[in-house]
């Protein structure tokens, strides 16, 4: 019954349009400025059902346009295979920039336009408050990534992956299957990287690695060879890269110029494919990402990847340069299993508002998204985050420049973090 079903998705799959709005240009709060709505089948009708974002773009410290360009694309295929019983889905994004004031202004800009949920949305700045908001409105957050513990614990909080922890543990996981046994962790010195440093202690001892080294780096780091000389003498042969993108890229520069060739364990947003033409293999085949969501590379083998890849060949065909596959992977592929499991389960909601999804995403048991493991929304597998419902993580390669499942199934996390 399963294949059928995805096969069906798969096959019904057309070029299509997304309906956007825009929250304000800077996502300081304006008024949302709707798109007009694409109907390339002709018979979507009724008004739109509008699913909001915020994801910081343009800005000079973290910047997500992956995360957007994966959403408007599965709000797009949403759409090109019929909408939701016939009415067609609206994306409303607001720009936090990387700014907590911008980020609650946001959330109460999303929640006055009538969203009825919020998909794969960020606020590396001001998330306790923004999540505060949307809270208290009721309304839901699907696949929200979560960074402090009140995004972790808020009712509203619908979490697709295990959030910060879970995929830099599931890569401590592949390199013991891969025999590695001494482990150096290095991560941004800010407010989370204690806990952080605890968290991966903690795991790797339950997986029998010893840490023998572990280093904060300041955000503005620089010179990044003294920390390859220190991962270099403590003997480590596997490294911890919890970086940004610019971090762990010039890490990875350093290493391949100093001939150090060890196991580099990251989540699946630290890299994009593009970077990989930036080293050697010899460095490139040492990358252990832990990634919740199944690269498109295995489009060919599972018919729900094959659907995801045939919405963002849409969006790129529309012009959205930030779908192309080089700069798409892991974490930014969040937003279309988000929007699709709104989409799915809205269609037999009693009612097409907040208070409806939430009912249904609270009764749903094992939904087959295809692209993540069966996702059972109201699940609690961590004592603390008690939000985290998505415990399993897939451990993925590098193979000629692109991202490759190491191994068929995911890997349970929670057994190495609880």
């Amino acid at each position: 019954m399963r294949s059928r079903r995805l096969t069906a998705l798969a096959s019904s799959l057309l070029a299509g349009a997304v309906v956007l709005a825009a929250c304000g240009s800077s996502g300081g709060g304006g008024s949302s400025n709707s798109a007009a709505i694409a109907n390339p089948t002709g018979k979507l009708s009724g008004a739109p059902i509008k699913i909001g974002m915020y994801a910081p773009t343009n800005n000079a410290v973290f910047n997500t346009p992956d995360y957007v360009a994966a959403a408007r694309a599965a709000v797009r295929g949403v759409n090109t295979r019929g909408g939701v019983n016939g009415r067609p889905l609206e994306l409303v994004y607001c720009n936090p920039e990387f700014d907590p004031n911008k980020a609650a202004a946001c959330a109460r800009q999303l929640v006055s336009d009538g969203v009825i949920a919020t998909v794969k949305s960020i606020a590396p700045q001001g998330g306790a408050q923004t999540v505060q908001i949307f809270e208290q409105a009721g309304i839901p957050q699907v696949g929200l990534g979560a960074l402090v513990p009140a995004e972790y614990q808020a009712s509203t909080s619908y979490l697709l992956d295990g959030g910060l922890n879970y995929p830099y543990a599931a890569a401590l996981i592949g390199a013991q299957k891969e025999g590695k046994k001494k482990v150096y962790l290095v991560t941004t010195d800010n407010a989370p990287s204690g806990p952080f440093l605890a968290a991966m202690s903690g795991a790797a001892a339950k997986l029998g690695m010893q840490v023998v080294g572990q280093q904060k780096l300041p955000p503005t780091t620089a010179d990044y060879a003294p920390l390859i000389a220190a991962i270099q003498r403590s003997g480590a042969d596997s490294a911890m890269i919890a970086l940004t993108e610019q971090g762990a890229v010039q890490t990875l520069r350093a290493a391949d110029q100093s001939g150090l060739h060890l196991s580099w364990l990251m989540n699946s947003g630290n890299l994009k494919p593009n970077d990989y033409k930036e080293f050697s293999e010899d460095i490139t085949k040492g990358i252990i990402h832990g990634s919740s969501v199944i690269p498109t590379s295995y489009a060919d083998k599972n018919p729900q990847v094959k659907a995801m890849k045939a919405d963002l060949d849409a969006e790129i065909a529309a012009g959205d340069k930030d779908a192309e596959p080089g700069k798409m992977f892991g974490t930014a592929l969040l937003a279309w299993p988000s929007v699709n499991a709104i989409a799915t389960l809205l269609k037999s909601a009693k009612t097409i508002d907040a208070a409806g999804l939430r009912a249904q995403l609270d009764a749903a048991k094992n939904l087959e998204l295809g692209v993540v493991p069966p996702w059972t929304p109201s699940a609690s597998v961590d004592k603390v985050n008690t939000r985290v419902s998505a415990p399993e993580v897939y451990l993925v390669k590098v193979k000629d420049g692109v991202p490759v499942l190491a191994y068929p199934d995911p890997v349970d996390v929670s057994k190495v973090l609880n």
